[in-house]
């Protein structure tokens, strides 16, 4: 069982609150304002998921993550992309015929743009990359951004103003990604040893803190996590948790404007094969929907804003009619926890003296 903390009963310490790691092939969210307690709940779980030797993976924004576990467990591994880490968007699906390949890489590109500038491509843009990209692959070339931009720039050479205004908006949404550290984040690399290290034993921080701007965040995310869809796909089918997945600062790539997306996708296909994910964010009112529906446990920090806590009560997991005064009023390093096999929910003091070293790093 996962130890989150002991519940508070008449304003003392009680018994022990503990979760069936089962619970969490079936997705959890974290919710609190800032400062409140959500990081510590991560590195909580994630230590606990260690001892029960269940693989954990952490999208980790910041370098929190990367920065203070490592120091205090044993078997934490650090990704840093462009360091010791790389991951192309262009050799994802590089098994698939052509036409679907494509069709992959342009999705998930709009992805990319939907969830870091609230756009989408034009239909123009869009055959410009179909087009682009399909030539590329049929000639075997290699390819990364800088490549795939160099085409696309010679291409706006040769065409009329409408479609040349089509070519310099593509341009200068991925023209990040050919310069430098974030050009070699992006470059291919053989995903299989990374994986097989991951599904063994361990916490696994993939730490982007590297990255200056959130737009080259939300990319790699993208790229590891479809690449992850696909290798998951593999494993056999099973009621156990073989891989949980945690993503702080949530809100930048499962935003409720991104619909359809690779996360809703995992959320709602891949629990069969063992995989759980815990997401943790400020607001529950700005995750896609589809993503709340489909979490059976709820952690939550002190929530102040009214809406959010009226949002919550849309989800048959939350009953308790008192909750919004309880949300509101909890002191930080406390959460009001529900999973779907609770009969009610319960006010936790997150950690145990074990955790002190995870409490106040």
């Amino acid at each position: 069982m996962i130890r989150l903390g002991y519940i508070i009963e008449g304003g003392l310490k009680g018994k022990l609150y503990e979760i069936n790691p089962k619970i969490l092939t079936r997705h959890a969210c974290i919710f609190g304002v800032t400062g409140s307690g959500k990081s510590t709940t991560l590195k909580i779980l994630s230590y606990e998921l260690n001892k029960l030797n269940i693989p954990c993976l952490i999208l980790d924004r910041t370098g929190e993550f990367g920065k203070h576990l490592p120091k205090y467990i044993e078997n934490s591994y650090v990704y840093i992309p462009s360091i010791n880490f790389s991951l192309s968007p262009f050799y994802i699906w590089e098994n698939y015929e052509i036409e679907e390949r494509v069709q992959n890489e342009v999705f998930l590109l709009t992805e990319y743009c939907k969830i870091t500038w609230k756009d989408q491509f034009s239909p123009l843009q869009t055959r410009i990359l179909i087009d682009t990209l399909q030539e590329l692959h049929e000639r075997e070339e290699k390819i990364n951004f800088d490549i795939l931009l160099k085409k696309i720039i010679d291409g706006s050479n040769k065409k009329g103003i409408i479609w040349k205004e089509a070519y310099e908006a593509i341009i200068s949404r991925f023209f990040i990604f050919k310069i430098g550290k974030v050009k070699k984040a992006f470059e291919n690399s053989d995903f299989n040893e990374f994986y097989e290290a991951l599904m063994r034993t361990g916490i696994h921080i993939v730490d982007m803190s590297i990255f200056e701007y959130e737009s080259i965040k939300n990319m790699f995310s993208l790229v590891l996590l479809n690449l992850l869809n696909l290798f998951l796909r593999k494993n056999e089918i099973t009621n156990n948790p073989k891989l949980i997945i945690m993503i702080d600062e949530a809100q930048n790539i499962a935003s409720k404007e991104n619909e359809n997306g690779i996360l809703e996708k995992m959320f709602m296909e891949l629990r069969k094969y063992g995989l759980g994910i815990i997401l943790a964010c400020t607001r529950p009112s700005i995750i896609n929907q589809n993503i709340l529906a489909n979490s059976c446990c709820l952690i939550l920090h002190q929530i102040l804003n009214s809406y959010d806590i009226n949002y919550l009560k849309n989800f048959s997991i939350i009953s308790s009619n008192d909750i919004d005064i309880a949300l509101s009023t909890i002191n930080e390093g406390e959460a009001i926890v529900k999973n779907i096999k609770d009969k009610k929910e319960s006010l936790v003091k997150i950690g145990l003296p074990e955790h002190e070293f995870l409490i106040f790093s």
